[in-house]
């Protein structure tokens, strides 16, 4: 975690499945305020798929996870879609 403390997005378990095929399974991992993170891998290994689940356009099959302290749920969707626009309001950042 960063100097300035606190956990911007935690994930656990998350996974994601379209029927029958898997986007991404039981990935579990943190950023901190103030981290730079990215996501890589080959095409198709779900890296845009975890992004629009985390900014709440998609819906994890199972796991979870919090965005700057926001549960990921839907009834948080506006919330969080509204905070990770921010960069300046010290919120994670997401942006697909």
């Amino acid at each position: 975690m960063s100097d300035r403390g606190g956990v911007a997005l935690s994930v656990y378990g998350l996974s994601k499945r379209f029927g029958d095929r898997i986007a991404f399974q039981d990935v579990s991992f943190e950023i901190g305020h103030g981290e730079v993170f990215g996501f890589l891998g080959p095409n198709g290994a779900g890296k845009t798929t975890m992004v629009r689940t985390l900014g709440t356009l998609l819906s994890p099959t199972s796991g979870s996870a919090t965005v700057a302290g926001v549960p990921l749920l839907p009834e948080n969707g506006v919330e969080i879609r509204r905070g990770s626009r921010s960069c300046r309001s010290r919120r994670a950042c997401i942006c697909a």
